[in-house]
């Protein structure tokens, strides 16, 4: 049963009600009285619906991820530098964007042979979750793989694929030399697979590797052979992640 109150001090109401059994959710409401009642029995409602699966709560986390505006996920990434780790390897460093573009962005270029160029992100274990991701590659870029997993091992680790839960190899070929292509992941470990979109356009879903509780490591870097470099590379711009129900 949901309540509405206001907290002391605030002239807002804030209204509470139960997303699930053992979860409850709160927010203000503005204040007037008969609009917050009208929010609260929208809001539980809603619940409900998701408990009875009527609402599809992964397809409205994921909808709602994918209806931010590309600044808004630049934004974020901007803000959070701390959270990314690339020690042990070689280039990979934040520089400033061009002219007229917001904050930083992770560039990502395999500068020497011997040296792994990946860039680990950390988020929130997940068996159901999206990511959202914005690269620029340069032109003669080498591919982006992309490695989703379950546990950290250090960016310099050169056989984190054994240990992989998702593996994607995105291709640059064709894509306009430094535009911004954005990329969106969505995985779903109780149906062993990841599907996966390229600026807009579904790939074909990557197959689950070995059994896991949830993802919730991003391993990033240029896909060259063993001895290759890639002096081309790509930015990163912008990475957002959100859990589904």
């Amino acid at each position: 049963m949901g309540s509405i109150y206001k907290r002391k001090g605030d002239e807002h109401y804030t209204i509470s009600w139960y997303e699930s059994p053992c979860r409850r959710k709160s927010e203000r409401a503005g204040k007037d009285y008969n609009a917050a009642k009208a929010v609260l029995r929208q809001r539980e409602t809603a619940a409900m619906l998701r408990r009875k699966g009527i609402i599809d709560a992964k397809a409205e986390a994921y909808a709602a991820a994918e209806a931010r505006p590309l600044g808004e996920h630049a934004a974020d990434f901007d803000a959070r530098p701390e959270e990314w780790s690339f020690f042990g390897t070689r280039g990979v460093e934040w520089e400033t964007m061009a002219a007229g573009g917001p904050g930083r962005a992770l560039r990502l270029r395999k500068t020497e042979p011997a040296w792994p160029a990946t860039a680990v992100w950390n988020f929130p274990a997940s068996q159901r979750g999206a990511l959202t991701l914005v690269l620029r590659p340069r032109p003669g870029a080498a591919p982006a793989e992309i490695v989703l997993t379950d546990h950290f091992s250090a960016p310099c680790d050169l056989e984190d694929r054994l240990a992989a839960v998702f593996v994607a190899e995105l291709p640059f070929a064709g894509n306009a030399p430094d535009a911004a292509l954005p990329v969106r992941l969505a995985w779903d470990l109780a149906e062993q697979r990841c599907d996966w979109w390229i600026a807009g356009e579904q790939a074909r879903p990557l197959a689950r590797q070995r059994y896991s509780a949830g993802i919730c490591y991003l391993r990033l870097r240029p896909a060259t052979g063993a001895g290759e470099i890639d002096t081309s590379g790509f930015r990163l711009e912008a990475a957002t992640f959100a859990a589904a129900p």
